[in-house]
């Protein structure tokens, strides 16, 4: 159990330094574009490829939206109405004079901004989430590309971008 123990730790030391990239780059040549600095940065191949892929997905996402949108589920109206409430000077509350912690601020605020911009109209909540859900193409990417060949982050990117997520559902 010691020996277990100690090889656990040195995995997750390991892990934690990088050092398991390097091993998977000398064992199975995954991530060998890790130590080039020059493969690092994106190919105007690969450029072209995301933002393909980027505007795909707000593409699939946005006609989604439009064909299958329906009345907001008890998340997204929680949501809505800190948004609403926010923009109308009450606070971060749901109901008018009930403060709330169970929902983290951030998205709301965003969204508060999205409908001082164009309304608070239940499709502007749901293009936000289509052109964040586009964007999350690039960090998909990024992540395939650094453990793996760059080919395997396109073909995680152009994969995430046509996935049928919360519009489809």
């Amino acid at each position: 159990t010691a020996r277990r123990r100690g090889a656990v730790a040195s995995l997750f030391a390991d892990i934690s330094q990088g050092a398991w990239q390097e091993r998977c780059a000398k064992e199975h040549g995954w991530g060998s574009d890790l130590n080039n600095p020059s493969a690092n940065l994106h190919g105007p191949r690969d450029r072209w490829w995301l933002v393909a892929f980027c505007c795909l997905s707000f593409f699939l996402s946005s006609a989604a939206v439009r064909l299958m949108a329906t009345a907001f589920g008890s998340d997204e109206l929680e949501y809505h109405r800190l948004a609403v409430n926010l923009l109308a000077g009450q606070g971060y509350v749901i109901e008018p004079g009930t403060p709330i912690t169970s929902r983290p601020p951030l998205y709301p605020a965003l969204l508060a901004l999205v409908y001082a911009l164009f309304g608070p109209y239940d499709e502007a909540m749901w293009y936000l989430q289509a052109g964040l859900k586009s964007l999350t193409v690039f960090p998909v990417y990024c992540l395939g590309k650094r453990i793996f060949p760059s080919s395997v982050g396109l073909w995680a990117a152009g994969l995430y971008a046509v996935y049928p997520s919360f519009e489809m559902v």
